[in-house]
Formats: C-alpha cells, structure tokens, sequence
C-alpha cells in the first residue's frame, strides 16, 4: 500500500487504519497487490478542519464613546458559515463599535461551522461611564391636587436617582440599556427649587427645576374667573343702559308731538310749519336711536 508516496505493507488483512489523523493526513491513498503492481486502485481522501480565533475574548470593560476593535479568524478546508447572537438574540450581521454607547453591552456569541464542524467563540462587554441627566420635567397630577416630578438619566453601573425635597410616592422604570427614570410626586405648599441627582462609582450630575404651589395656582384660576365674570357684569350694564336711554327718548319724542299737536289746535298755526318742524325733531331721533342701537349691537 502507498500512502502519500510511502509503502507499507499489509500482511493477512485487506485493510489499513490511519492512525493520529491530522489535516496533513489530507492526500492520495493507493492500494496493490505485491506480487503484481499492476492491480491497483487509488483514493483521494481529504481531512476536513476548522481553525477559528476571536479578540477580544472574556469579560472586557469599556467606557462610554470608546471604540472596540473586533476580530475574528478563520482557517477552514471548506466553505465556512458565521453568524452572530448578543444576549441570545440574533443578529443580522457582525457588531461594530466605532462609538460605545450603553446599549452596546451584553453577551456577544460567533458560531462558525463547515459541515459537521462547529466551533464557537464569545465575550461579554460592559459598557461604563458617569451618569448624565437628559432631562427633568414636571406636570400637575390628574386630580390636581398633586405635581409630578420627572428625571430621566443614563449611566453605568445603574446609577442612584435623589430628590432635594420629599415626596408621597416615588416610581422607578426598569434600568434598560443604561436609561432610567425616576418619578416623584410632591404636594408643594410654597414655591420651591427642587434638585434632581444622579450618581454612581464613577461620578454624579444634577439638575435643578422650579416648582410653583399649588394654592398660587388656585388663587390665580380663582382670579381669572372673577375677572370673566366682572367684564361679563359690565358688558351686561352697558347694553341695559344704552336701552334705557332709548326708551326714554322714543317717549320724550312722543310727549312732544302730543304737546305740539295741541298747541297747534288751540292758536290756528299752519300745520305745515308743525309738520316740517316735527320731522326735523324726529329725524334727529332716528338717528340718536340709530346710534344707540349700534351702540348696543357693539
């Protein structure tokens, strides 16, 4: 038998086992009769192999807005399938980290195979940094008998949320890719300056925001009704006036012409005189109570 260009011979059997295969192993294997070479065959017999390296590897430690470099190698007899999972996930193609954030930590896995062959490789990444508040909100509670107080931070390791003032109730969310958000509800009796502070083993930050009372808030709704309605009370006063006063005239105007038709009766005067003359009069009514019915109408 010739194994990669060596004889070896095999007495009393009609096979051979290869022993301590390796990827060197790999090549042409024939077999012959001693006592006639010229009966042989031949069998090309290929060692399959996966070599595969990851960096970096294990628990690896990292600050927020860094860079990771990953790197993964591979030496195969065949055509080789890689894919990718974080925290058990899958992912759609190889991470890359140009700019660190803390959504980026986690459990990443690489599962390479060719065939039968399956070699797998992994690392855990935990992103740091000192928290930082992105923002402090307040609103009036529902009943309006409350304020809500809102801060909404990020950090690693989880950072602790502390309020300058007390509160009846405090809500914390779940701490998610380095995000938390803390809510406090205060029932304030005078206008404050409330601080919100967030800090871990690597730092602290604060914010501070202005808190009005809520007894200020009712005197001042209060005030704004009473006003709506004193306006409402004046608006109302005019028009009854302006109608008063059109009343008044329409029977001052009826007085004359009763009084000037007597007059006329008792001395003989033309009536064309009084006619013209009342006209004139009731002219200018019509126009003063023209006007006051536009006034009224404004």
């Amino acid at each position: 038998m010739f194994l990669k260009g060596k004889v070896v011979k095999v007495e009393n059997s009609d096979s051979y086992t290869v022993t301590d295969v390796t990827r060197e192993s790999t090549g042409e294997y024939k077999c012959s009769i001693i006592d006639n070479a010229k009966m042989e065959d031949s069998k090309n017999i290929t060692i399959n192999y996966l070599d595969m390296s990851l960096s970096p590897s294990g628990k690896v430690m990292k600050s927020f807005g860094e860079t990771l470099a990953l790197t993964l190698q591979t030496h195969a007899s065949g055509e080789l399938k890689v894919s990718w999972t974080k925290d058990n996930g899958k992912l759609d193609s190889r991470p890359t980290f140009d700019k660190l954030t803390y959504s980026d930590s986690g459990k990443y896995e690489v599962v390479v195979t060719m065939g039968a062959l399956i070699k797998k490789a992994s690392f855990e990444l935990v992103v740091e940094g000192v928290p930082v508040i992105r923002r402090v909100a307040k609103r009036r509670g529902e009943d309006g008998q409350h304020k809500v107080l809102t801060c909404e931070a990020e950090g690693s390791p989880k950072p602790t949320v502390a309020w300058s003032v007390n509160g009846t109730s405090a809500d914390e969310s779940p701490y998610v890719n380095g995000k938390i958000t803390h809510k406090l509800t205060i029932v304030p009796t005078v206008n404050l300056t409330v601080v919100c502070t967030v800090s871990n083993e690597l730092g602290q930050d604060t914010r501070t925001i202005n808190v009005s009372t809520l007894f200020e808030e009712v005197r001042m709704d209060k005030q704004d009704s009473s006003d709506e309605g004193d306006t409402t009370k004046l608006v109302v006063g005019v028009i009854v006036g302006l109608l008063l006063a059109t009343v008044v005239v329409g029977l001052a105007y009826w007085l004359y012409m009763k009084k000037s038709k007597q007059g006329s009766w008792k001395t003989g005067e033309k009536e064309d005189g009084s006619t013209e003359e009342s006209k004139k009069l009731e002219e200018k009514i019509e126009e003063k109570l023209e006007e006051n019915s536009q006034k009224v109408e404004v």
